[in-house]
């Protein structure tokens, strides 16, 4: 009888050994899932990183390569060199046409600065209520490039602009509007107080899609605007002396 008891309980040790043992593989065969879905949720998100970071950079070259793309380019073109320039070229002819200088207009440079940014070469329209004159130049030339240092000139616009002088006739009666002489009445008008420059580099802006400087100026009050008086060009547009 004890002998048969204790093989009893012997069997009963062993038969509670085996229950253990199923129940530490059952566990593992638990945890077993729990670690590839660890696994896959961290492959999951290493894809997900990857494909972000793809996408920043092609979106920062496509920027790169609009048309508004160099960022020393913009600084030099507000710089105080460029402003300076801009209203020398225009107050030196002006004054040779009996018209007071031009002061520079903060408000004007900027309008003229988000305008010249869309490198479309036509007139802005109404980015300032009360309206303003206006002014476009453009130029192709391998000088202006993406990896292009040198600064941005406006001088060289404002005296194509000038130059259209050679094309006005001061009467009487005056030329009055044309649009051979539209730039070169608007720099001299006698009742223009001030102006707003921007130049900005561009890809195509005058087609054949090559870079180019695109320079905008902006004035007020405007001159040459919807007038067809011609009394109005006798007192604004003077001839040089």
């Amino acid at each position: 009888m004890l002998r048969k008891r204790r093989r009893r309980d012997k069997d009963d040790e062993e038969s509670s050994d085996s229950r253990s043992d199923d129940s530490s593989d059952n566990e593992a065969s638990e945890d077993q899932p729990a670690d590839h879905r660890t696994l896959y949720l961290l492959i999951l998100l290493a894809v997900v990183l990857i494909a972000c970071l793809a996408f920043l950079i092609w979106l920062s070259q496509r920027s790169y390569s609009n048309s508004s793309f160099s960022s020393s380019s913009t600084a030099a073109s507000i710089s105080s060199t460029f402003t300076s320039d801009c209203l020398a070229a225009h107050n030196d002819f002006r004054a040779t046409h009996h018209a007071d200088p031009l002061e520079w207009n903060e408000t004007l440079a900027r309008s003229s600065e988000r305008w010249a940014k869309n490198c479309v070469w036509e007139h802005s329209k109404d980015l300032i209520p009360g309206g303003y004159g206006e002014n476009l130049y453009a130029v192709s030339s391998t000088a202006y490039t993406p990896e292009s240092t040198e600064p941005l000139n406006a001088s060289n616009g404002i005296w194509v602009w000038n130059h259209e002088e050679s094309m006005y006739s001061y009467g009487p009666p005056p030329t009055g509007f044309t649009h051979e002489t539209g730039h070169f009445t608007q720099t001299v008008w006698r009742a223009t107080r001030s102006v707003g420059c921007f130049m900005q580099m561009c890809k195509g802006v005058i087609g054949g899609g090559d870079y180019g400087a695109y320079l905008v100026c902006q004035y007020f009050p405007p001159g040459n605007v919807g007038s067809a008086d011609l009394s109005t060009y006798i007192e604004n547009v003077q001839a040089p002396g």
